[in-house]
C-alpha cells in the first residue's frame, strides 16, 4: 500500500517565518526614517534651487530685474506689494509685483539658514544676482532640520553668475544652521 506524503509547511515553520520578518522589519524601521528626513530635504534644496534658476532664466528672458524673496517670520511681508506669507517663497518682477512662480516651503521642522541678511535676491537682466550683501560674491542656503544639527542638512549654492546648486552639507561647509 502506497503512503501519501503531504508537502507544504507546518504552522511552526509559518510563526518562525513571521517572527523573523517582524524582527528584520523592527531592526530597518530607523534606517527607513533616516532615508525619508534626507530625502525631505533633498527636495526642499531641490526646490530652492528651481526656483532661482527660474527667476535667472526669467531675468535674461524679458531683460529685467526678478526678484526671489522668501519668508521665515510668523507674518506675511510685502514686497512690491505683493504679500509673502510664511513659509512662502516668490519670484516677483516689477512693481506692483508681477509673481511669476510662488513656491510653498517645508513647515515640517525644515528651515532655511541663508548668509543674505534680507530675504530677497535679485537678478539684473544678465542673470547676475547683486552680489553686494552676499558672503564672498556667493549666496548659500542650508536647508536643516533644526538649529545648529548640521548632519544630514543640505545646501543651495548661488555663484555670482547667478547660477544655483545644490550640495551636501553634512559637514557644514556651506552653512552651519544657526
Amino acid at each position: 500500500m502506497k503512503t501519501l506524503r503531504q508537502t507544504g509547511f507546518t504552522i511552526i515553520e509559518l510563526f518562525v517565518a513571521v517572527a523573523l520578518l517582524g524582527i528584520i522589519v523592527t531592526m530597518a524601521a530607523p534606517s527607513f526614517a533616516g532615508f525619508v528626513e534626507r530625502q525631505r530635504l533633498s527636495a526642499q534644496a531641490e526646490i530652492i534651487s528651481v526656483t532661482l534658476s527660474t527667476a535667472r532664466a526669467e531675468a535674461l528672458n524679458r531683460l529685467a530685474t526678478v526678484d526671489v524673496c522668501w519668508n521665515q517670520t510668523g507674518s506675511a511681508v510685502t514686497v512690491n506689494s505683493f504679500d509673502i506669507q510664511p513659509g512662502q517663497m516668490a519670484v516677483l518682477i516689477g512693481n506692483p509685483a508681477e509673481v511669476i512662480r510662488d513656491v510653498a516651503l517645508s513647515d515640517d521642522g525644515i528651515f532655511i539658514d541663508d548668509t543674505d541678511n534680507d530675504d530677497c535676491v535679485s537678478f539684473n537682466a544678465s542673470g547676475r544676482f547683486n552680489t553686494a550683501s552676499a558672503t564672498g560674491g556667493t549666496l548659500a542656503f542650508g536647508i536643516c532640520k533644526e538649529s545648529g544639527v548640521i548632519a544630514d542638512s543640505k545646501g543651495v549654492v548661488l555663484n555670482a553668475t547667478g547660477r544655483a546648486s545644490t550640495v551636501n552639507n553634512s559637514d557644514g561647509s556651506v552653512i552651519n544652521c544657526s
